[in-house]
């Protein structure tokens, strides 16, 4: 399974200005390295926990489906199915009526059940295309924990100047973002 991101959010959780107040920082020539800094601790909160925070599109590509016709999702939490389609070896896509799909985006991880009928695309891989819309919306529906994750994070990162793997996760932020993690089932 694959997952691609269509559309990006069209804003972050938290501003550049609430990083620089927290932060204590006035000059405006750090604007573009906090900014950087908001998105790479959002990227890494959205892998951890499986989820993201503001509204973006996704396309799921899978070679068939689950032999139980339930599919979880490996994002959360999504807001609408868009659209299924199935392409065949040729490249060309047929739509599928998403109405006929049941999204059960209430749970986490959210799930697909596909109806009885539709049927596997050939020997095509990533043949089946689920476009969807996730997130919780705008940044300021975003849950507040998740929100000061980021924030907290990305202070970490600037005050370090050092984000990548060998940077250990701050207590604070695994603390605030473990009961939204979606485990895989």
């Amino acid at each position: 399974m694959s997952a691609t991101l269509l559309v990006a959010p069209a804003a972050e959780p938290v501003a550049v200005a609430e990083a620089k107040a927290l932060l204590r920082v006035v000059d405006p020539a750090e604007d573009a390295l906090i900014g950087d800094m908001i998105v790479a601790a959002r990227q890494h909160i959205e892998a951890i926990t499986r989820r993201v925070f503001v509204t973006q599109t996704w396309r799921i590509g899978l070679d068939r489906w689950p032999a139980n016709r339930v599919l979880s999702l490996p994002i959360a939490p999504v807001a609408s199915l868009v659209a299924v389609s199935l392409v065949d070896a040729l490249g060309g896509a047929t739509a599928l009526p998403a109405s006929g799909f049941a999204l059960d985006a209430g749970r986490a991880p959210p799930r697909l059940v596909v109806p009885v009928g539709v049927s596997n695309p050939g020997a095509v891989a990533n043949g089946i295309r689920i476009d969807l819309v996730a997130g919780y919306g705008g940044p300021a529906s975003v849950p507040v924990p998740l929100r000061e994750a980021v924030l907290r994070l990305a202070a970490a990162w600037y005050a370090e100047r050092a984000p990548g793997p060998e940077t250990a996760l701050p207590a604070t932020v695994a603390a605030l973002v473990a009961p939204y993690r979606v485990l895989v089932t």
